[in-house]
């Protein structure tokens, strides 16, 4: 018999640093740091009911939900994030069950990350 390993799936996040300098020209430090804290709680509460609605297999809802994170991640610079929500959208479209929930669960393991690392900014000017 062959022995089982469990493989540990790992992302490497990347914030678009062109973003997040549009911000801070346009909002200051502070108020661009207020921006990404709320686009990353929104993010969190659609991460949430997309998931439910990808239990639910409603995969009209799956596909608005991933839209819609599309642009709120790429404001604050998360670029994977947002390509992986347009790669949840194509296999929403397609109505390709097993994608749509291997794409979706790749997603929710790099959404901790992206939005620890979107919090985590360094300031630009120590």
């Amino acid at each position: 018999m062959g022995q089982i390993s469990q493989l540990q799936l790992t992302e490497t996040v990347w914030i678009q640093p062109d973003s997040v300098r549009v911000l801070q020209k346009n909002l200051g430090l502070t108020g661009s740091q207020d921006v990404i804290e709320r686009a990353v709680f929104e993010i969190s509460e659609r991460l949430v009911n997309l998931e439910l609605a990808l239990d639910d297999l409603e995969f009209p809802t799956v596909r608005k939900i991933a839209k819609s994170l599309i642009g709120v991640s790429a404001q604050i610079g998360l670029q994977l994030f947002s390509q992986v929500c347009a790669d949840v959208v194509i296999c929403a479209d397609r109505d390709d069950l097993t994608a749509l929930v291997a794409v979706s669960k790749r997603l929710l393991r790099i959404s901790d990350a992206s939005l620890f690392a979107a919090i985590d900014l360094p300031d630009p000017n120590p």
